[in-house]
Order: C-alpha cells, then structure tokens, then sequence
C-alpha cells in the first residue's frame, strides 16, 4: 500500500512539473509576442504595398518626429530551421526604459543604433541579452533601418505603434 501512494505521489509531481514546465513556456512565447504592446498601442497591417523600403521608412521617421511614436514592425523569419521574432522599429527615447524585460547581460539600448535579442547575435550593436526561460524563443528588438538593411526589404506586414 506505502509502495503505491509512493508511486501515485511520485506520478502526480512529475505531472504537476511537467504541466507547470508547459505553462511557463506558452507564457513565455506570448511574453515575447507581445512584449512591446501597451495600453496605448495598436495595430496596423500594411498589405501588397509597391513602396520602397526606403520612402517608406523615411515616412515612419517623419511620424515619429512630428508625433513622437514608436513604430514596431514585427516579423517571423526562419533562419538555421529556428523562427526568430523580429521587432524593428523607429523608437522613442524611453522606450526601452519601459519595456518590461529582465537582461541576463549587458544593457538597455541608449542610442538609436543599438539592440536587444534574446540570443547571441555576435552583432557589435547588440547590447544587451534578454533573458528567456527556456532559450527557446529567439527575439531580435533592433531598428528597422538595420533590418531592412540585414533581413528584408518587404514593407508589407503588422505595425504597432505607440
């Protein structure tokens, strides 16, 4: 009988770590698929849009200037079999201030041409490593203009701006 309750409590904690183990990873992934969203941000999606990268970024610069937003442009890519989560941006100076992140190393960006990510990305303008739980989800918050000039030049896709 002690034999049993042993292996049925030993099952029931396995299970319960294992249940727990899952629950903190999907709070994770949505952690860093939203982690720049705010009370005061929204969405939008740019869609078969003919306009250069480069027109195109010197508009988001001038709305930045004029009302003082932070535009993040989200993208999913798949590099080395791993989907890494893009976040540029043009951002405000507190940006980063506020952004609820906790580094393992390094520091928060204090010009516009640094960076954060999840991984190592042996960039000189990373700066800072964020902590992610399981090393799973791989993030990149970097400035649209060095993704545009690294990643993509496809304006088309979701925009949050704050």
């Amino acid at each position: 009988m002690k034999k049993s309750m042993a292996i049925l409590l030993s099952i029931v904690s396995i299970l319960t770590s294992v249940a727990f183990g899952f629950y903190m990873k999907t709070q994770d992934i949505e952690f860093f698929n939203t982690i720049e969203m705010k009370s005061n941000a929204y969405k939008i999606y740019v869609k078969n849009s003919s306009v250069a990268y480069d027109e195109f970024l010197q508009e988001l610069k001038s709305i930045h200037s004029q009302y003082g937003a932070t535009i993040i442009k989200t993208d999913r890519i798949y590099e080395d079999g791993k989907e890494i989560i893009y976040k540029s941006g043009v951002y405000t100076k507190d940006f980063f201030e506020g952004l609820p992140v906790k580094l393992e190393s390094g520091r928060l960006p204090t010009t516009s041409n640094e960076w954060l990510a999840s991984i190592d990305t042996k960039q000189e303008n990373q700066v800072g490593t964020i902590s992610d739980l399981f090393n799973d989800t791989p993030l990149v918050i970097m400035p649209l203009s060095d993704f545009y000039n690294s990643k993509s030049t496809d304006i088309n896709g979701e925009y949050t701006i704050i």
